[in-house]
Order: C-alpha cells, then structure tokens, then sequence
C-alpha cells in the first residue's frame, strides 16, 4: 500500500507539473504572427517541466511593435510561480508610452507590493518603430542582446537595475536605427550557459560570434543555428547523493559519478548515471544492478590514489568486456600537479596517460571520452597541447578563482556578503571575543556580523582579516565565533544597522579576495571556498 500511495503521489505531482506547463506556455502571446513586415521566430526551452522565462510581443494602433521579455531568478516551480506574477503585473503596465516608464512601473510594483518576497528579475522592453525604422529599448539588467542591421551586429547592453532591486532606479532609454531587413534577438541567459556537444560551455562570446558569422540568415534559420550548437553539459560529480540531488533539481543531462560507490547503494531501480570505476567489485556490482550502464575507466597515471595500475590495465579491460552488458564510454586519470607542467614527475604522468590511451584502443575499446585535467591543467594547455584528451573537469576556475594565481583573464564571480546586525560603543581596555584575544587600545566603534565560521568565515581571520563596508576596509577584531563576527567600524563614517558588508570580495585585487584571503590564512583558495555551507543564501547575479 505505501508504495502505491508513492506511486499515485508522484504520478499527481506529475499531472500537476504537466498543466502548469499548459498553463504557462498558454499565455505566452500567439497572435504576433498576423503582425505584418514582420517575422518572428521563438523557441521556448525550459529548464524543466516549467521555466523561469516570460515574454510578450504586443503591436500598438500606432504600429509600433513592443517585444518584453524577463528571467525570473531560478528555474522550477518557484520561477515559473514568479513568471505568471510577472505576466499579471506586466498586463496592467504594458501600455504606458516608454519601455522607461514601463520598468519604473514593474519596478514600483515588485519593490513595494512583493517587496517582503525579495523578487528581482532581469528584463528588457524593445520598441520598434516600422514606419520610421527606428528601434528603441531599455534594459534593466539582463544580458548583451543583439541587433543585426546594415550588414553588422551591434550590441545591445543593459541600461540600468533589475528591477525590484532597489526602491527608484532609473533606465536609459537607448534609440537606433533599424531598417526593414534588421534582426533583434532576444535571449535570456540559459542560452549561452549551456553546453556544446564537445562539453565546452556555450558562452556569450561563441554566440557573438555565431550572430556575427550568420546574421545574413533569416531569423528563423539564425535560430536554428543557435539552438543547433547547444547539447546538454556532461556534469561531473563525486558521489551518488549528489547525483540523486541533481536529479530531483530536474537536471536531464548525463553525470558522471567520479568518486567511490558503494556496490549495495546500487541495488536500486536503472539509474541514469555513468560510473567510474577502478576495481572489479564495482564493475561486478554495475553489471549486477545497472546493467547496460556507461563507465570511465581511472588509471592511475602516478598520483598513487584511486585508479587501475597501468600494467594492469589490459587484463582490467578484457573483465570489463567479459560482462558484455557495460559500455567503456571514457578513460581518465588525475594530475597531482599540473600546476607545475615542466615538473618530471607531471610529465611522467602526462606519458602514462598516453600509454593508457594506446592500450584501450589496441585492446579495441575507443573512448568517447579521454579526460586527466582539472582547473590548472586547462589553465597549462598551451603546454599540454593535444595529450590530455577531448574533455576537462573544472573545478575551482568554475568559480573564476585561478589556482595558481596567474590568469588575469579568470574573473572571480562568487562574492560573500552580510549587513550588521547591531554597532556598539567600546571603551579603551574593554575585551572583545571568546578568549579576549583582543584589547581595545582606545575607544572603539564596533559592528557584530551575524555569521561566522559556520557560514564560511575562516577561523584563520581572527584579529587580522578585512571585510569591506561602505567601499573601506575594515579589521576583523577578536575571534570569529560560529556565527558571529566582530569588525572595527571606527573609521566609517555614518555607519548603521543594515549596512551591506562584503566579507568575501568578487575582486581579485581586493584585501578580502578569496585568494588574498587564502594566502592571509596561509590555506589554499579551495579551503576558502568549501566551508560556504547550503544554508547561506544564493544570489545569482545577472
């Protein structure tokens, strides 16, 4: 009976995901194709069942064309619950005279009315003017967009805040010329963070280039361009908790299990993950359990972890075939210091992973995959050239966090950001923290942070780290509690509760960088970044 009642339950959440799918491409406008001296051509592809994305294309008595279109944060339920918001609110303001006046609306709207739901969204509102041939449109925050007119590709950039960010923004309206052969496209930001069928992210740069290279197309043939360059990311995690993780986050795409399994775990329905492997008993238990399953073969190469031996690799590859009912899909192994490419030892290993690669074809097994880097043997490429594979597996430089320090092009993206939560008068002698590691040596003005180590906040900053609060550095002073940490707000005039404090700078040259961070705690910027626990809130900035 329970597993009837789950049956029934999962197939009604189904039902109701399928007519919520009905529900939101149901009011997405249809009636744009009768507009005429235009065409139009829109692809609708949500993340999962139901998107985050919303747009409408409206034609005035005066002919003039208005396209909308906006990205709700997030995908799922929750994003698409915030696009039918989106929708209603815009209903009521679409009319008014300027794509301006339009956003300061919606603005108004979400800052004040949801403003307890701390909903922001990225949109742009275009104008096209067709008698005129003129084209004009502000953007509150979403991404480069492009118009293709005159045998050129300009770009179109944002002119202002998302909206429902802060309480009275204000957009540039943006004119140009567009003539009657012109293409406007209009994207959202899930089109270039996909993946290409190389695995390689998709990326606003390749896509400039496509839209540069293809512009003379038809616009419906320019999309199906676009769209024919994208192929879903081969994800690489380390354990089947998360792989399970992002299978209920709705993720269609392959993963790729890299770390240790279990072999009971696997006593379960088909999964529709790949493995990898490096012992007989987890190749036994695929074959048992997840039959007809694709594996990558690990090699240890010299790093002396996990990994089938080298010369035991040919007979390692012959059990494999044996069970008929597994598909070598890939061969990997693992730097131990590709940071270091001229290292002997890293040669040595970049030799064996080339023996490998020849004993799996020779023993007729042909890889579609062949992978040994991580972040810095990307970053070593032009020393590595061709013999570390056609895949690599990023981790940190995901981040925009370089582990070596030197690639100026990197550009950390994640930043670690709080308010006070109270300030408080000290008098010289008074102590500060668990301990009383600090001594006020004159009178203070202090700030309580409400988090700490338990949030990220390295223990290492104790009486000697930085955060930065109203563009100042200020000093962590005295120990960094669980969740509590304490700065000197002395020299920052009219500080108050509330005030935004950057503990983690998104600023490579900043005091309180990551890596400036790592190399203050003498740790590495890995050990900076792992403590950032699922609690803390995410803000995906556009």
């Amino acid at each position: 009976k329970t597993h009837y009642d789950f049956k029934k339950a999962k197939q009604k959440i189904h039902e109701d995901l399928t007519l919520a799918r009905k529900i939101q491409q149901g009011i997405l406008p249809r009636d744009f194709e009768l507009i005429e001296n235009t065409a139009f051509a829109i692809r609708y592809l949500p993340f999962g069942e139901v998107g985050g994305d919303i747009y409408d294309i409206q034609e005035s008595p005066q002919g003039r064309i208005r396209i909308f279109l906006a990205d709700a944060i997030g995908h799922g339920v929750r994003a698409a619950l915030v696009t039918m918001l989106i929708k209603s609110e815009y209903e009521k303001v679409k009319m008014l005279p300027s794509p301006g006046q339009v956003l300061t609306a919606l603005n108004k709207i979400f800052f004040g009315t949801y403003h307890s739901m701390s909903e922001f969204f990225p949109a742009i509102i275009a104008d096209i003017d067709m008698a005129n041939g003129r084209l004009s449109y502000a953007s509150a925050g979403h991404g480069e967009q492009y118009l293709a007119a005159d045998g050129s590709v300009h770009i179109l950039r944002s002119t202002g805040r998302m909206i429902g960010l802060v309480e009275n923004p204000e957009w540039k309206i943006v004119e140009t010329r567009f003539p009657r052969n012109g293409k406007l496209l209009l994207f959202t930001d899930g089109l270039y963070e996909q993946f290409n069928t190389e695995k390689e992210q998709f990326g606003q740069d390749r896509l400039t280039a496509i839209v540069r290279e293809f512009h003379f197309l038809g616009i419906e043939h320019l999309v199906a361009k676009i769209i024919d360059e994208l192929n879903p990311p081969f994800i690489c995690v380390d354990s089947l908790f998360e792989a399970y993780e992002l299978l209920k986050a709705n993720i269609k795409t392959q993963i790729l299990i890299m770390g240790f399994i279990s072999p009971q775990s696997l006593k379960t329905k088909k999964l529709p993950f790949s493995f990898v492997v490096f012992n007989k008993e987890l190749v036994d238990a695929i074959s048992k359990y997840q039959p007809h399953a694709k594996i990558h073969i690990f090699v240890d190469t010299g790093m002396h972890r996990e990994g089938v031996n080298l010369d035991e690799l040919p007979s390692f590859i012959k059990y494999i075939k044996i069970k008929t009912n597994l598909e070598i899909e890939g061969l990997m192994s693992h730097f131990a210091a590709s940071d270091v490419p001229a290292n002997p030892d890293t040669q040595k290993q970049v030799d064996n992973f080339q023996k490998a690669i020849s004993i799996i074809k020779e023993n007729g097994v042909n890889p579609k995959w062949i992978h040994i880097a991580n972040s810095s043997g990307v970053l070593n490429n032009d020393y590595f050239k061709e013999k570390i594979g056609n895949m690599a597996r990023i981790g940190i430089s995901l981040y925009g966090t370089d582990p070596e320090g030197k690639n100026k092009n990197l550009k950390p993206v994640l930043s670690l950001k709080t308010h006070i939560a109270q300030i408080k008068k000290i008098k010289i002698g008074e102590k500060i923290g668990y301990d009383f590691t600090f001594t006020a040596k004159t009178n203070m003005t202090i700030g309580i942070l409400p988090l700490g180590y338990n949030d990220g906040v390295q223990r290492e900053l104790s009486n000697k780290g930085f955060v930065l609060v109203n563009g100042k550095y200020c000093r962590i002073i005295g120990k960094v509690s669980m969740n509590i940490t304490t700065i000197d707000l002395s020299n920052i005039k009219n500080a108050k509760v509330g005030d935004t404090v950057i503990v983690y700078s998104n600023n490579a040259k900043d005091k309180n960088s990551i890596e400036n961070t790592a190399k203050l705690c003498k740790i590495i910027p890995y050990e900076s970044l792992i403590p950032l626990t699922p609690s803390t809130k995410r803000i995906i900035v556009i």
